[in-house]
């Protein structure tokens, strides 16, 4: 495989663990007082990745053949036209993967559109 469809498989793999990340601390911060900065920005964060993981799919579907199945909680069985195999990750590779998307994806979202009206609308106190 070439260094692009390796990147495109990595990108596939860890783009749905981190929307999963941002969702999860989704409903972590929705606890909090006024969360809604954060919630917008992973929000559109979350959309940045699944436009993404939209294009990476069909490129690996229809330009590279190449098909990724997960089949454990750190195990990826590929097929790519007569050859196959399996992808055995660790938990901390993993993570290393979905923290390299994350940080990426939220340098992308920094544009984002404010969606949740509270912070909108602060005024700060008068300071005497």
């Amino acid at each position: 495989m070439n260094r692009e469809l390796k990147q495109l498989a990595v990108n596939f793999i860890a783009m749905p663990l981190a929307i999963t990340v941002f969702k999860h601390d989704q409903q972590y911060f929705d606890g909090f007082h006024d969360p809604d900065f954060y919630l917008d920005f992973t929000d559109e964060a979350i959309r940045l990745i699944g436009i993404d993981l939209a294009a990476t799919k069909k490129q690996l579907y229809s330009q590279y053949h190449l098909d990724i199945k997960r089949i454990g909680k750190t195990t990826y069985k590929w097929q790519h036209k007569n050859k196959s195999g399996v992808w055995e990750y660790t938990p901390e590779q993993l993570r290393e993967m979905t923290s390299k998307v994350c940080t990426k994806y939220l340098h992308k979202a920094v544009g984002f559109k404010q969606k949740r009206a509270t912070y909108v609308n602060f005024v700060p106190p008068d300071v005497e």
